[in-house]
């Protein structure tokens, strides 16, 4: 505990709690955890269930402070992520070519399952 200036026995609990925080928790950047659901691709040998498994830990929820209204929006993040990562060309042609533009997350799926 270095970078705490003073005498811990006599901080306040509050403040030792903070500071115990800022010294042992790593947070971790939203622009990372971005980038790296971006970058994801399906392997060749990946099946589709597994690749959305894999897209599925990244969620995307609104974080405005003040704001009291639920907003979760990780399925239609997923699902353009999923469609864009498919490693196959020939199921992203059908995907895109049926007249269907208005699937969610999981009728994606079984469309290309």
């Amino acid at each position: 505990m270095r970078d705490i200036q003073g005498d811990v026995s006599h901080m306040p609990e509050n403040e030792l709690l903070n500071a115990i925080k800022r010294l042992a928790v790593k947070e971790e950047s939203t622009l990372v955890h971005r980038l790296k659901m971006n970058r994801m691709v399906q392997s060749p040998a990946t099946g589709i269930r597994t690749y959305q498994a894999a897209l599925c830990q990244y969620k995307a929820t609104c974080k405005e402070p003040g704001c009291v209204h639920v907003c979760d929006y990780s399925e239609e993040i997923i699902k353009d992520n999923l469609i864009r990562g498919i490693a196959d060309p020939e199921i992203l042609s059908d995907l895109l070519g049926d007249s269907k533009t208005d699937r969610t997350l999981d009728e994606t799926v079984s469309f290309l399952v």
